[in-house]
């Protein structure tokens, strides 16, 4: 297991903010570099900024005002085409687990979770 920085951006995009900061805290504790937002809008700007080098990972909820989690992910996939997506969502609606694995998404996750589930999808996304 790699303790020290790595390269990979991690965005986390949630409307939630207590939910958000509390995932954020823990990746961070763990050696992630996370920038955590509550504006959908606002992460597709980050994700212009990123360097395309970088291993990028988005980790986003499915239901937000601004733009749900769905046409971020198709927005994120455009501006970097190999991100990797891990949605979470409150909800179990069969729907949104087809549409999430339609859109390619490596994880797709129903709240409340152990926060050491994020932990375990990400290991083998670090570079």
């Amino acid at each position: 297991m790699k303790t020290e920085m790595t390269k990979e951006h991690i965005l986390i995009v949630d409307n939630d903010l207590f939910f958000l900061q509390t995932v954020a805290s823990y990746l961070n504790q763990n050696n992630y570099t996370v920038f955590a937002y509550t504006s959908p809008l606002v992460a597709i700007q980050k994700l212009k900024n990123l360097q395309p080098m970088t291993n990028s990972i988005l980790i986003t909820d499915v239901q937000m005002d601004e733009m749900d989690g769905f046409a971020l992910t198709i927005q994120a996939k455009k501006i970097i085409k190999k991100i990797s997506v891990i949605m979470m969502t409150a909800s179990n609606s069969q729907f949104y687990k087809n549409k999430a694995i339609e859109l390619g998404v490596v994880e797709y996750l129903e709240k409340p979770f152990p926060l050491a589930n994020i932990k375990d999808i990400l290991e083998p996304l670090r570079v």
